[in-house]
């Protein structure tokens, strides 16, 4: 019978406490929707959305955000009052390789539980989800 490949890992070159920071990220239900959403859709996502489809208040949902950018997980960009955040490219193939395999496994679960309602929200154009983040 043929084993798997057993892949090896090393560290980043910051060692154990950046892997620890990833590994707290990614503890999380709230952030590995956050980070399932911004994947599957590929676009910038404001952070009120977050905020409603996690039935969240917006502190929490700036909280949940603030620790996914500390890790580098996730970039974002300010305009006005609003922010909107997107996934960032991964430099570290560690991190990467780490955050494709949680994402890849919380796929089924998340397209379940939030799918529907990430399509609805998400199919909007810029200037609606915009027109959308002004109403509240």
């Amino acid at each position: 019978m043929k084993q798997k490949e057993q892949k090896l890992y090393t560290l980043p070159p910051r060692g154990l406490s950046e892997t620890e920071e990833l590994a707290k990220a990614l503890s999380d239900k709230q952030r590995l929707i956050i980070l399932s959403v911004l994947k599957r859709y590929q676009k910038e996502v404001c952070s009120c959305y977050f905020a409603e489809l996690l039935s969240l208040a917006p502190s929490t949902v700036s909280a949940h955000l603030a620790i996914l950018y500390r890790c580098g997980l996730v970039e974002k960009r300010k305009e006005g009052r609003w922010v909107h955040f997107r996934l960032k490219e991964q430099k570290n193939n560690f991190q990467e390789t780490i955050l494709q395999e949680v994402l890849q496994n919380c796929e089924e679960d998340f397209l379940f539980h939030y799918g529907t309602q990430c399509k609805e929200v998400l199919s909007l154009s810029e200037a609606e989800q915009e027109e959308q983040c002004r109403k509240k």
